[in-house]
């Protein structure tokens, strides 16, 4: 926690995160090679959504996705990578569902990736807590810079909450030594970052408290991701029932298949039998 953090006012125009523009997607205040997120490591749940032009997924079960309803599109031929020691696993996506007032959509993988995923945080003292984002967008260094690092790489930042309310939690990409900044670790999403996780550190795990969902275009430059913006995301803890809702809603697709084998070996057995 920060309790020196104060309140930023946020002015500016938003723009969602999967909208085509010139900006950048877990922008840092120093080289973004730095911040390239192993997997194995604390964020490598996160993974690659091919919808809107590549966006951002955060695994929340071994075959539910949490992301932004504005970032998928039609269920048929979207897919989900996750970065693994062994190399890129693909999955596809066989169900969506979307609240789209919320912006969420939880999707269902054809298979389970053998992974638990991520907690959801349900509490409400998200005000001035250090949090962190991870992403697929494009990157730069504190201001936009379209051709140096594109989108596909998974990377992480820090920042911290100065506005949580209603089904809203926001924070301000500050320079180094200005505001509330911290420095080289201070982190920003921007284009490609769609539905990507904002974390916060509760009980020795990281748990997902908001998706994001836009940038505030604070000083009106055209350009996203640079400082003094400021990102919006949906705040989770207003919605962990509906979320809960949809992955007990949506059996894994496995587990409905051996079902199925088992019936069909009773029926047969019960054949054999009757002969």
């Amino acid at each position: 926690m920060s309790s020196n953090a104060t309140r930023s006012l946020f002015v500016g125009v938003f723009v969602y995160l999967a909208a085509p523009a010139l900006c950048h997607g877990v922008v840092l205040t120093n080289d973004p090679a730095a911040h390239e997120v192993s997997p194995g490591s604390a964020f490598s749940m996160v993974g690659y959504l091919n919808s809107a032009g590549g966006t951002t997924g955060t695994l929340i079960g071994s075959f539910h996705v949490l992301t932004a309803a504005h970032a998928v599109g039609s269920v048929p031929g979207m897919t989900f990578t996750l970065q693994t020691a062994s190399g890129p696993q693909v999955y596809n996506v066989v169900e969506k569902s979307v609240d789209a007032s919320a912006d969420l959509a939880v999707l269902t993988l054809d298979r389970s990736t053998g992974m638990s995923g991520y907690d959801l945080y349900g509490g409400t003292d998200e005000w001035f807590a250090e949090v962190a984002i991870a992403g697929y967008g494009v990157s730069g260094i504190g201001a936009p810079d379209p051709g140096a690092y594109p989108r596909g790489t998974l990377r992480a930042g820090y920042n911290i909450l100065e506005y949580a309310w209603g089904n809203t939690i926001m924070f301000t990409f500050n320079a180094p030594g200005t505001g509330d900044s911290l420095g080289e670790i201070e982190g920003m999403a921007a284009v490609g970052d769609s539905g990507a996780p904002v974390f916060l550190y509760e009980q020795g795990k990281w748990k997902i408290a908001g998706v994001a969902r836009s940038v505030g275009d604070a000083n009106y430059n055209g350009l996203l991701g640079d400082y003094g913006d400021y990102l919006s995301a949906v705040r989770v803890s207003q919605y962990v029932d509906w979320i809960t809702m949809q992955q007990e809603q949506t059996p894994e697709p496995a587990s409905g298949l051996l079902l199925l084998a088992g019936v069909a070996g009773i029926l047969r057995r019960r054949r054999r039998r009757r002969a």
